[in-house]
């Protein structure tokens, strides 16, 4: 396969990964096709070398469900038909569909409700420890002439550290909803790639 082929194949294999991991990960390889060429190599030696665009996505964590028939696949980019209109054609499978609207109805569909709906309340434990934190500091503020000076530090140094917990819970929920949505969308990509037929 030559290096257009090569990267094309590529990232039709690392589409499901965001798109600026998908740019650095071709600008890669890229980069080996060009070392490889001016060494004298040809761009299907280089290839050959490199492996299977398959068996690189899934090494940079490209579920093999992505995949629905590798060997299939294999096939179609060795003889060069991978990108041939006959190749593109989906065939719709109404049984898959049948199937996994059963399963998303009856067990997937209620597992991400609550999945998600514990990461709201997440959020909204993240909020009241801030919050709560803000209240300790201003009532701390409001009666330092009264508690005095000691008792002040301590409750006001309380605060700050309420404050601070929460500001790292809610990062790390941010975080932790990004991932949830990069797997949801994974599983309703695979779902699409099990219901409509190609790669």
């Amino acid at each position: 396969m030559n290096k257009v082929g090569y990267l094309n194949t590529l990232r039709k294999c690392l589409s499901s990964l965001p798109q600026d991991e998908i740019e650095d990960i071709i600008r890669d390889y890229r980069e080996h096709f060009d070392v490889g060429i001016s060494k004298g190599k040809t761009e299907e030696e280089i290839s050959e070398e490199l492996g299977s665009p398959v068996e690189i996505a899934k090494e940079y964590g490209v579920s093999p469900n992505f995949f629905r028939y590798e060997r299939v696949v294999s096939d179609e980019v060795d003889n060069d038909s991978y990108y041939n209109e006959e190749g593109r054609k989906e065939k719709f499978s109404i049984p898959a569909l049948v199937f996994w609207i059963f399963v998303m109805v009856m067990a997937g569909l209620p597992i991400l409700i609550s999945l998600y709906a514990v990461l709201i309340s997440f959020f909204v434990t993240a909020g009241a420890v801030i919050i709560s934190g803000i209240s300790v500091a201003g009532i701390s503020l409001f009666k330092l002439t009264t508690i005095g000076v000691g008792p002040f530090l301590f409750y006001f140094g309380m605060a700050l550290c309420l404050i601070g917990l929460g500001g790292v819970l809610i990062n790390f929920l941010i975080w932790l909803t990004k991932k949830m949505f990069y797997l949801t969308g994974s599983i309703f990509n695979g779902i699409k790639r099990s219901v409509v037929g190609g790669y």
